[in-house]
């Protein structure tokens, strides 16, 4: 199990402890936008014209918008038959290739500069296992309660926090 995996685990047993109260648990997937984060740290080399694959490129990544997660977290609280473990992800998780390829698209920038896994391990140590090895996650129990996502593909996301201006 890798860091992030044992750290998740260990605050999920400890709200567990939380009784008599309903408690919902969101189980947070790559937000985009905003100007800090992952995701202009992930866009910086496709702006500079150095963007491609990590590692095979196969590994899953799962998304989501930062208007969904708000939506979905108010959704989660209004909606009491909401409990447990909620994924905030997009129902259309991509491979990290396909998420390099669609960034390169709504920017305008090349994807054609792979990072192979060795280096990645060098730069970030543990935090590599996430990255190379990627995670499909589904937000089933949303779906399944009826929310609707605005931004269900990473297309439209990107377009959407391009048109903004949000993640500029």
């Amino acid at each position: 199990m890798n860091f992030p995996s044992r750290v998740s685990e260990q605050w999920e047993v400890a709200a567990d402890a939380i009784k008599d109260v309903r408690l919902v648990k969101i189980r947070v997937s790559l937000v985009l936008g905003h100007k800090r984060g992952a995701f202009p740290l992930m866009k910086l080399p496709y702006m500079l014209g150095v963007g491609g694959k990590i590692g095979s490129g196969k590994q899953w990544t799962s998304w989501i918008h930062i208007m969904d997660i708000v939506r979905l977290i108010d959704f989660s609280i209004q909606n009491k038959q909401v409990s447990g473990p909620v994924n905030a992800s997009s129902p259309n998780p991509v491979t990290n290739d396909e998420f390099g390829r669609t960034v390169g698209k709504v920017y305008h920038r090349p994807h054609w500069f792979p990072v192979p896994s060795f280096l990645i391990k060098t730069l970030v140590g543990e935090l590599s296992v996430v990255l190379l090895q990627g995670q499909r996650v589904i937000p089933q129990k949303a779906l399944d309660h009826g929310f609707q996502f605005t931004f269900p593909t990473l297309t439209q996301a990107l377009e959407d926090l391009k048109h903004r201006g949000l993640s500029d």
